[in-house]
């Protein structure tokens, strides 16, 4: 990599324009660099998280940070293609041609105004079938282990069938001397299995764990109290909110790393959202075909107060059906379920409300089209169909 390329990523790092401006006029008075900088907005609010990519030779990218900022450090100078992308989002204009010939090599204000991309049925099945996962600058580890974010059921035993049991908050601790103390005390953890190095993040410990030799690892996750405590999960209301919207708002956690920010808030709704489907992710990596999960969208919008930060999320069930006004199927039928996952994040606080809306539904295939009459009456009063 060239100084010139160096002293470009450098620029990366700072979330202030004003530092960011100033490394990229130096290297362009002094090394006779081009730059390309501008802003990303949807609403007005700078959208993160948008790869910028243009048409020089070598190809260059950048991403826009927390405030929609962007800075492009191009090894030419000439007319080049300015170019935003990220899943879920139409951009006007779609791209822009920017003559990179000034004096100082720096040209500004080269802007893009987002909007929120409307899928049709026919995009979302094509989506699903793809072997698109997740957008491109999502939270995303290469491994092909399983991982998982320790819960309080979790500790209690893992040879025990959770009868009747929902899913629990996730534990947190600062302290290594604890996780090994929740190891060791156990029902099932601390007899047999063998235990591997804890390593330490930023945002938790983990220790791997494997039955026998034979057996794959697992990466046994605790998260750390100061970046995220997940105590006051309410997880039984948040499940069963999905078929009451009633519930409405159901509180998750607290956010403890500082500052809270649109950038802060994605890392963390997408991690967890990562480890949740990590097991999806082992069997079927990003290039193959059969995730049970996608997310066609991840943006966060800063209204003051607090971050609001959606996903839009879909997924495949098999559900049986009544004949009526809403759903005209009965029998099994094979869905696209279209979900829209809202966290609102208090900026003072850090505390996290989460809740679900079900969008629509887009059929992949059924038993019996539209009007039929239903040929399986005895299962129509099973069914938990919704609109």
């Amino acid at each position: 990599m060239s100084l010139v390329n160096r002293l470009c990523v450098l620029g990366r790092f700072f979330e202030s324009d004003a530092a960011r401006c100033l490394i990229c006029v130096v290297t362009s008075v002094f090394l006779m660099a081009c730059g390309v900088e501008g802003v990303v907005t949807l609403d007005g609010d700078g959208l993160e998280a948008v790869l910028v990519t243009t048409d020089a030779t070598p190809e260059v990218e950048a991403t826009s940070n927390n405030n929609g900022s962007y800075f492009l450090l191009t090894p030419e100078r000439g007319l080049l293609t300015v170019r935003p992308t990220l899943h879920g989002f139409d951009f006007d204009p779609r791209s822009r041609r920017v003559l990179n010939f000034n004096r100082e090599g720096l040209v500004r204000g080269v802007n893009f105004e987002a909007q929120l991309h409307e899928f049709s049925n026919e995009e979302i099945l094509e989506i699903f079938q793809s072997d698109y996962v997740v957008p491109e600058t999502f939270y995303f580890e290469e491994t092909g282990e399983r991982i998982v974010n320790v819960t309080s059921l979790d500790l209690i035993s893992i040879d025990h069938i959770r009868i009747g049991a929902w899913d629990s908050p996730e534990v947190c601790s600062d302290d290594p001397a604890q996780i090994w103390e929740w190891l060791d005390e156990s029902e099932g953890w601390s007899a047999g299995w063998e235990q591997g190095e804890l390593i330490e993040t930023g945002r938790y410990f983990e220790v791997p764990v494997r039955f026998d030799e034979e057996s794959d690892w697992v990466r046994m996750r605790f998260l750390k109290c100061s970046y995220f405590d997940a105590s006051i999960y309410d997880s039984e209301a948040y499940w069963r909110s999905e078929w009451d919207p009633e519930i409405g708002e159901v509180p998750r956690g607290v956010l403890g790393k500082r500052p809270i920010n649109k950038r802060s808030v994605r890392n963390l709704v997408e991690y967890l959202w990562f480890v949740d489907h990590a097991g999806e992710f082992q069997y079927h990596p990003p290039g193959s075909f059969g995730m049970k999960y996608k997310i066609l969208r991840s943006h966060g919008v800063d209204t003051g107060d607090s971050i609001e930060h959606e996903l839009l999320e879909i997924h495949e069930e098999l559900l049986l059906h009544t004949m009526d006004a809403s759903y005209p199927y009965c029998g099994p039928s094979s869905m696209i379920t279209v979900k829209t996952l809202h966290y609102s994040v208090d900026k003072e606080t850090g505390e996290i409300w989460v809740s679900q809306q079900r969008d629509r539904r887009v059929v992949v295939h059924a038993l019996y089209p539209p009007g039929s009459t239903c040929y399986v009456p005895f299962l129509c009063p099973l069914s938990l169909a919704l609109p």
